[in-house]
């Protein structure tokens, strides 16, 4: 999970570059087409696409495209609010992730859960400050990815009881890749050989984070 913190601290800033010349949908679609062909290696070391079958195809076509949407969300909010404040209201995620885990997945509430929560909470209301009394719409969107986020997350926990988690990240950078395909095809625009670089990192730590969350997750499970 460090690992995960590490990786998403650099997407953030990868993402606030790239998002200054690509449409939110093409970064979508360039980072989960070179996030396959990275990931293409290790299912072939894997027994190829046939070990990528599944028996909840639909857990993960739902899950992947509220995943798909909470990213939009996510690096559309980038364009609207400072960096800090997109990752402190991004750190609500495990929040609603617990929260969920407790009303589908069985997982307990405990004194130490409630007091993290709250304390989350409390620390992102400091650092958002809307006691100003202005509504910003980026501060909204980031909320809702991190709701978004947290029911991908808690579908993912029980998907990992039964799946790979090669094939969970193979299925997430398959269906996104298809989701964003005629929006990113529709607003294409070739990027600068600066803005290539930034996805291509994106695409590695956006794989590698999802890949390290998983592996967090189902060391916890």
């Amino acid at each position: 999970m460090a690992g995960w913190l590490a990786l998403m601290l650099i997407v953030a800033i990868a993402g606030r570059e790239t998002t200054r010349e690509l449409n939110v949908f093409q970064i979508m679609e360039v980072r989960s087409t070179l996030g396959l062909l990275m990931l293409y290696p290790l299912v072939r070391l894997n027994g190829g696409l046939a070990a990528m079958r599944t028996s909840r195809p639909l857990q993960h076509v739902g899950r992947n495209l509220i995943h798909y949407a909470a990213q939009l969300g996510w690096f559309f909010a980038l364009t609207l609010i400072p960096i800090g404040q997109v990752v402190a209201i991004e750190f609500t995620m495990p929040i609603w992730t617990a929260i969920l885990a407790a009303m589908f997945l069985g997982e307990r509430i405990t004194i130490w859960k409630l007091s993290a929560i709250v304390l989350g909470l409390v620390g992102v209301i400091v650092i958002v400050r809307p006691a100003t009394g202005e509504i910003n719409p980026g501060q909204l969107i980031a909320l809702a990815a991190a709701v978004g986020f947290g029911i991908s997350i808690a579908v993912v926990k029980s998907l990992t009881r039964t799946e790979q988690t090669l094939a969970i990240i193979f299925w997430m950078l398959t269906v996104q890749a298809a989701a964003s395909l005629l929006p990113a095809l529709y607003v294409w625009t070739w990027p600068s050989p600066a803005v290539w670089g930034w996805s291509i990192v994106i695409a590695f730590c956006g794989t590698s984070n999802s890949t390290t969350r998983l592996f967090g997750l189902s060391a916890r499970t």
